[in-house]
């Protein structure tokens, strides 16, 4: 057996998988920059720069009397978007090809009841909301399925024994014939004492399915086709309790302060990013309890694992490993993993998100708006204008007010003149307007998904289209 088709002992396994999270990390930074920076929009903190040296956003230097206006569009219209994904619900139901054979018609009515459990045992509602967001605001987003060895029901499965030679294996020994003789008949293994098949129990588990963010997934963006990816990783940070819960006695050895990703920095600073002024994005690292990094590792089938792989570690602590991914209907491996994207980029395995063209129509929106708040109280407030050597008295903000006014110099003649304060130029109203129209057409979210009904237009039937 050559090198290259040796499976790999666990110390060669997690090198390889920290390796290969190496790969998955190189160029990385500019993408995560892109999510963030709209994440960070969507809470409010729009004026902001990147800081090229500490890779980081930070807060606008300005002059204290600079207003810092933030009317959200960018948030209305990306939260009108994640309504229109929410709004129609795949109906997912199996129906028989021939409608007269009652035995099609049985096992389509029994596969629909069983993805209608699968969908509850997964929490299938609850986590479409966060898919949604995810999706909208950095163009990717991910499924991650595995099979929860611990949670579920005991389950009783019976044995099956060859007609031939009466071998009596489970179900699994016969999908491709008995494994003794090759013989493809058999029947149950039946109990001479109750006349019912022997049965095996097993440990039930439980299926399940968790929304993974673009800062957690890590695997080869070159590789456009998602069925051909090699291997895809997920760095999750977690608390040292779940270690010990999830893996046991392994799981008792893992450390605090096992390696993390800038991904996982940036999602932790998003739990604790308020919305307000003000930015620390450091505040998730100071609020995080003790814990590592969770790296959730599968391998595509291929001559080193002809049935694929999946394991995790954490560290160089090796937590679980095994040998098989799931087989679609065509019988070919594939990884557990689902991903969605809004705007597919040619080239490129990840996409983007028109949130990525809306900030700089927000950030130009802002300036302009503290354009309009500076021209407001330097130019639109009234101001006296009072002659040279005139001394006045009496100035106040109330109606009627009298103001006496004392000649100084004995040729002035002067009186205190009041100047009528200018109105924000039409032109800046109009750019304004422009902007916020402009914004709607990049979402294509108009007046009518927001719940308002287009000027001139009453009939029901319109509205809706």
């Amino acid at each position: 057996m050559s090198d290259d088709t040796k499976k790999f002992t666990d110390a060669e396994l997690v090198s390889e998988i920290q390796q290969d999270l190496s790969r998955s990390r190189y160029l990385r930074f500019a993408f995560e920059r892109d999510w963030y920076g709209n994440l960070l929009f969507k809470q409010g903190h729009q004026w902001i720069v990147w800081d090229e040296t500490g890779r980081r956003f930070r807060q606008k230097k300005l002059k204290p009397w600079i207003p810092q206006p933030v009317t959200n569009r960018f948030a209305s219209n990306m939260d009108a978007l994640i309504s229109l994904l929410l709004r129609v619900e795949p109906d997912m139901q199996w129906r028989a090809t021939d409608p007269n054979n009652e035995s099609l018609k049985s096992v389509a009515e029994t596969s629909t009841q069983v993805l209608t459990h699968i969908k509850e045992m997964t929490y299938f509602p609850l986590w479409r909301q966060t898919l949604a967001s995810w999706l909208t605001y950095t163009g990717n987003a991910y499924i991650v399925n595995y099979y929860d060895q611990e949670g579920g029901l005991p389950i009783n499965v019976p044995l099956y024994k060859c007609t031939s030679c009466e071998k009596v294996d489970l179900p699994t020994g016969f999908e491709d014939g008995c494994a003794a003789c090759g013989e493809r008949e058999y029947t149950y293994d039946i109990n001479i004492n109750t006349g019912l098949p022997n049965e095996i129990q097993f440990d039930g588990g439980q299926i399940r399915s968790e929304v993974a963010s673009p800062f957690e997934c890590f695997y080869d963006f070159s590789v456009t086709e998602w069925h051909r990816m090699p291997s895809f990783t997920r760095v999750k940070d977690r608390a040292l309790p779940y270690f010990k819960q999830r893996y046991g006695a392994r799981g008792e050895k893992v450390q605090a302060g096992s390696a993390s990703t800038m991904g996982e920095f940036y999602s932790n600073s998003l739990a604790y990013m308020a919305s307000g002024p003000g930015i620390n994005p450091s505040a998730g690292q100071a609020m995080k309890r003790p814990g590592a990094a969770e790296i959730w590792y599968v391998r595509q089938a291929d001559e080193r694992y002809p049935d694929g792989l999946t394991a995790v570690i954490a560290g160089n602590e090796l937590l679980e490993k095994s040998e098989g991914l799931p087989k679609d209907h065509k019988g070919q491996r594939f990884l557990p993993v689902t991903q969605f994207i809004f705007d597919p980029i040619p080239g490129s395995a990840v996409g983007k998100t028109v949130a990525s063209d809306l900030r700089p129509k927000q950030k130009q929106r802002n300036e302009l708006e503290s354009l309009i708040q500076l021209i407001t109280m330097r130019m639109a407030n009234p101001v006296w204008i009072i002659p040279y050597g005139t001394d006045v008295e009496g100035f106040s903000g109330q109606p009627g007010a009298v103001l006496k006014a004392i000649q100084l110099s004995p040729n002035s003649n002067g009186n205190p003149q009041r100047l009528p304060g200018e109105n924000v130029p039409t032109s800046v109203m109009e750019w304004l307007k422009k902007i916020d129209e402009d914004m709607e057409e990049m979402t294509s979210v108009f007046d009518a998904m927001k719940g308002q009904a287009p000027a001139g237009v009453t009939a029901g039937y319109a509205l809706q289209l």
